[in-house]
């Protein structure tokens, strides 16, 4: 929207229409897919997979958040706009190490009932590689309201403490 405004400013005329493509809904008809110039979205990797069957052929779809649509790059006409998740995790674990101070902890929380993603090994492996000390925090999702203590005895008393969420499963990452 930025840029749109610049563009405006610019006195550049353009036009944005926006579609909800989630599922039960319409998403883009083919008569305005076809006078678009440039689609942003859909978000989600299922709702652009979905998208890209209802028109394969034609425009590009730039993808601007969900690292997943990554897999679609190579058969299909998607630009992978935001990082992908292994520039996800080296961009967090370069930080992480460059900002570390001796006092400081790294508190690595994951769900003791699910069993690790790719996303969780390359945390996991990724500290392990740059030789950074961290605890493990884990616990069932319904354990939550139960567990501050554990998250308070994992802390520096001294420094910061970092916590790192080793899910994918957005339920337990907001709790």
């Amino acid at each position: 929207l930025l840029a749109a405004r610049d563009l405006g400013k610019e006195g550049i005329d353009l036009s944005l229409n926006v579609y909800d493509c989630s599922p039960g809904k319409p998403g883009i008809s083919d008569w305005d897919f076809n006078g678009t110039d440039v689609l942003i979205g859909p978000v989600s990797f299922p709702d652009l997979a979905n998208q890209i069957d209802l028109h394969p052929e034609g425009k590009f779809f730039i993808s601007p958040l969900d690292a997943q649509t990554m897999q679609l790059v190579a058969g299909h006409p998607v630009i992978q706009a935001s990082a992908g998740q292994d520039i996800q995790i080296t961009e967090m674990l370069g930080w992480l190490e460059q900002d570390l101070q001796p006092s400081d902890k790294v508190v690595v929380v994951e769900e003791s009932d699910a069993a690790r993603t790719d996303f969780s090994k390359k945390v996991f492996d990724g500290l392990d590689s740059l030789g950074i000390s961290y605890d493990r925090l884990t616990y069932s999702i319904l354990q939550g309201l139960r567990i501050g203590g554990e998250f308070i005895s994992k802390s520096s008393s001294l420094g910061a403490t970092r916590f790192l969420i080793a899910s994918e499963n957005e339920s337990f990452v907001g709790d």
